[in-house]
């Protein structure tokens, strides 16, 4: 990311702190989780399939962020909000 910047990393880290408040794993997982949530809503693939195409390689890894951000499972949060609900 830095290199595409044409930042330091330590310039980096500053940047996305004063642009978007948070650091880089914490925003990588926000935009992660943003973008399961949306395929949860509108689409009908599995859990598993899920987080592998938001990045992450093991489902356990998704579901503790997810319900970090959410406060309930990827399963649960689909009942509540997919297009069936």
């Amino acid at each position: 990311l830095a290199a595409g910047l044409g930042l330091s990393p330590s310039a980096t880290r500053a940047y996305l702190r004063k642009e978007f408040g948070l650091g880089f794993n914490a925003l990588l997982t926000r935009k992660r989780v943003e973008m399961a949530s949306l395929l949860l809503q509108y689409g009908e693939q599995g859990l598993e399939s899920i987080a592998v195409q938001c990045g992450y390689e093991h489902a356990r890894s998704f579901d503790k962020a997810f319900r970090r951000m959410h406060g309930e499972s990827p399963g649960a949060w689909r009942a509540r909000h997919g297009r069936s609900a």
